[in-house]
């Protein structure tokens, strides 16, 4: 498959249905989805095996170890991963239908690309949507955004799994912000961030 999506998951069982909708719902199925088991101990085994039961692209890696953080589970999930393309989606998060042909379609038509990433919004409890986001200064300078803010949903990006590797993954040793130091370090290599309009990654 062209892209692998990694999607840390403890005790997720209230969302992460949803999610995996989401992915099924794509309008372009060249996608495996690597869901990482981190220590749950509700109902999300039992959920994503019914998942994987129906679509072979769903994968679940439990192996019962104890639960480690979320840049474990996404160092996990890259490990495993096969795809030439990577992206991370929360369990507790999803994407819109056009999402993997929009980003992979824009990876796809420029040479050299390594890295994309969409407009998002913010969805209250209770489903209302806030305004487009989508920075342009990402684009223009990512090193001088991601020194300063993470403007961009960990969701709302796709990049070349070498890249990913070549960073060396998430910092598990961090206990928040792992998304935007990982996005400085990607940021620091000198990739290009393409944008990708619209609202992609609510």
């Amino acid at each position: 498959m062209t892209l692998s999506i990694v999607i840390p998951a403890h005790n997720a069982g209230d969302t992460i249905a949803e999610a995996l909708d989401s992915l099924i719902a794509q309008t372009r199925g060249d996608w495996t989805a690597i869901v990482v088991d981190d220590g749950s101990s509700d109902c999300t085994r039992a959920l994503v095996e019914g998942f994987a039961l129906r679509d072979p692209r769903i994968r679940l890696l439990s192996d019962g170890r104890p639960r480690q953080g979320v840049s474990a589970a996404r160092n996990r999930g890259i490990a495993a991963a096969t795809g030439r393309w990577l992206a991370f989606l929360d369990a507790d998060d999803w994407l819109e239908p056009p999402f993997v042909e929009q980003m992979l379609g824009k990876l796809e038509s420029v040479r050299g690309a390594r890295v994309a990433y969409c407009g998002c919004c913010r969805v209250t409890a209770d489903g209302r949507r806030g305004p487009l986001w989508m920075s342009s200064d990402v684009a223009r300078m990512p090193f001088e955004v991601f020194a300063r803010r993470c403007p961009v949903p960990i969701h709302g990006f796709v990049l070349e799994r070498d890249l990913a590797n070549d960073v060396g993954g998430f910092d598990e040793g961090l206990r928040t912000c792992e998304d935007w130091d990982f996005w400085q370090r990607v940021a620091r290599t000198g990739a290009a961030f393409l944008p990708v309009r619209g609202n992609l990654a609510p």
